[in-house]
């Protein structure tokens, strides 16, 4: 397996895991991920919305212009 297959598979599984917090998180507290805007923001947490956030149906989904500033 070459480098760059090992790390997309790194992020693949973390961005799972993300999502399956998101999603048992949200429903354990009787909520629809329907019900909210997700923002997202931080150094890179930008580079990990699409994958966490796919799916689970939030209203919308921002990441702000200067989103690493939030660091």
């Amino acid at each position: 397996i070459s480098v760059e297959d090992a790390a997309a598979g790194v992020i693949e599984l973390l961005d799972l895991d993300l999502k399956e917090y998101l999603r048992s998180n949200i429903s354990a507290k009787g909520y629809s991920p329907s019900d909210f805007v997700c923002f997202s923001y931080g150094g890179a947490g930008p580079v990990h919305t699409y994958g966490y956030t796919e799916g689970l149906g939030f209203k919308d989904v921002v990441v702000p212009a200067w989103a690493a500033g939030f660091s």
